[in-house]
């Protein structure tokens, strides 16, 4: 596979994917916080990115409110690297951007 920063990637969950500069993120599990009624939402992907064999385990999450269509996403920066959450589907996959930080 051809990945490119700047275009959006899904990552399956088990799934790794690496660019060729050694680069490389896993999707291992999802979690999620559950609301109160009518309260905030929280579900969590966490990943695993790593460069020069040196691996770190990290998370980017979705934040809503229970009943209500707005919803953010997280990014991170990370190294030399801006990820940031595009989708999110639970227990399957995520979607990200990543570009590299100048």
């Amino acid at each position: 596979m051809d990945l490119k920063y700047g275009t959006n990637i899904t990552l399956n969950i088990n799934e790794e994917i690496q660019f060729e500069n050694k680069l490389s993120i896993s999707l291992i599990s999802f979690s999620h916080k559950r609301p109160f009624v009518g309260g905030s939402t929280k579900a969590t992907a966490h990943i695993t990115l790593t460069k020069n064999k040196i691996p770190e385990e990290n998370s980017l999450s979705i934040h809503g409110t229970e009943g209500k269509a707005h919803i953010k996403y997280d990014s991170l920066l990370w190294n030399d690297y801006k990820i940031q959450l595009k989708a999110f589907n639970y227990n399957e996959s995520i979607e990200i951007l990543i570009n590299k930080r100048k």
